[in-house]
């Protein structure tokens, strides 16, 4: 008989429509409700901040790109 390794798991408990309002969410984004719920704690904790400061920077030259590119179409 072998024992299965699993990892720790929290419960939470939610209004149904916004679960499933998640559900849909990250489906439509392609991720899981797992990885997003991961993310959330581990920013909240302050872990992997370096990789939300880079997204940030991401989303914020992308706004840049889409100004500049407004600028040369009018």
């Amino acid at each position: 008989m072998s024992k299965e390794v699993t990892e720790p798991r929290i419960n939470i408990r939610v209004d149904n429509d916004i679960k499933e309002a998640f559900a849909r969410k990250v489906e439509a984004e392609g991720k899981t409700m797992t990885v997003v719920v991961t993310e959330l704690i581990e920013q909240y904790l302050g872990l992997g901040q370096r990789s939300n400061e880079l997204a940030d920077l991401r989303q914020r030259l992308e706004a840049v790109e889409r100004t500049l590119s407004g600028e040369y179409i009018a």
